[in-house]
């Protein structure tokens, strides 16, 4: 009687065994890899979303100052930096279209602004809207660029 061997319920032969359980192994452990990364990456990515609301709604006096650099780079790259970030996490961990996610970003770079219009010490500003909209589309051409060239050479 030949030895067998049940994986994902296939019965193998003894002979095929072995090299068919070590492809099955890297497999799942691929799929969980992926599945791994993905929760990371949209678990930053959220966590950037929550960064931002936050930090926009609280008062200007109890926002974190992030030190004399920030006066020689500038609000507006600080802005761009921060949406940039955010929305390329988001666009690495989320496979939507390019037209989505440009749309997404709008609509989160005008809502986080007009989340500002009733608070007394903060300042709804169309520049900020419109950097932080660069930022986020900038980031997000960037992802779909790398993606596409990646794919291209692998």
């Amino acid at each position: 009687m030949a030895n067998i061997l049940m994986v994902d319920n296939a019965v193998l032969p003894s002979n095929q065994s072995a090299a068919i359980v070590c492809e099955w192994m890297a497999a799942k452990a691929m799929i969980v890899l992926a599945n791994l990364y993905h929760i990371i990456v949209r678990t930053l990515a959220w966590s950037g979303v929550a960064a931002i609301i936050i930090l926009s709604v609280i008062p200007a006096e109890e926002r974190p100052v992030p030190g004399n650099w920030i006066s020689v780079i500038g609000h507006e790259l600080e802005h761009f930096a921060a949406f940039a970030l955010v929305a390329g996490i988001f666009a690495i961990g989320y496979r939507f279209t390019l037209i989505r996610l440009m749309l997404l970003a709008l609509l989160f770079c005008g809502g986080i602004e007009l989340l500002q219009i009733s608070l007394p010490s903060r300042h709804v500003r169309v520049s900020d809207f419109v950097i932080d909209f660069i930022g986020a589309c900038f980031a997000i051409g960037l992802v779909a660029a790398g993606e596409k060239f990646l794919t291209r050479v692998v």
